[in-house]
C-alpha cells in the first residue's frame, strides 16, 4: 500500500509516478500473480464543482485588483468527496483489503490468504 497522505486538507503529497507502483507490481512475490498495489489517493473520490478564472493581481489605492492586462485562466475545480482510505485486517493467514466507493455504503473487497512459505493466492 502507497499512502498519499490525506491527514492535511492543506498540505497535498505528491502522487506516486506509474513507473514506481508498476515495477512494485513487476517484482512482487513471483508466486503473486495478480499483484495488488494499493495507493490511497487514487482511492480517493472527487465531485467536480466547475470552472474558477484566475487572473494577476494588482494593487491599486491599497487593494489587490484583477490585472485587466493579463490573461485570464481557465480551471476545472474539484472538492475531494471521499478520502483514499484503504482498510487492511488480517489474522496472520488471511488477509481482507477494502476500500471505498463512491456510493454510500458500497465497498471494493479483496481477500488472499498466505501460506507457510509465504504464497499468496487472491480469492
Amino acid at each position: 500500500m502507497i499512502s498519499s497522505g490525506d491527514e492535511d486538507p492543506f498540505y497535498e503529497h505528491i502522487h506516486p509516478r506509474a513507473c514506481l507502483v508498476g515495477t512494485l507490481g513487476k517484482y512482487s512475490r513471483t508466486s503473486v500473480t495478480r499483484p495488488l498495489i494499493f495507493v490511497t489517493e487514487m482511492s480517493a473520490f472527487f465531485e467536480k464543482i466547475g470552472v474558477a478564472f484566475i487572473t494577476k493581481a494588482k494593487k491599486e489605492k491599497g487593494k489587490q485588483v484583477p490585472d485587466s492586462k493579463t490573461e485570464c485562466l481557465e480551471t476545472q475545480t474539484y472538492k475531494k468527496t471521499c478520502h483514499g482510505i484503504v482498510h487492511i485486517r488480517t489474522d496472520g493467514k488471511r488477509v481482507f483489503v477494502a476500500t471505498h466507493s463512491a456510493k454510500p455504503g458500497l465497498k471494493e473487497k479483496y481477500v488472499f490468504t498466505v501460506d507457510e512459505n509465504k504464497n499468496v493466492k487472491v480469492q
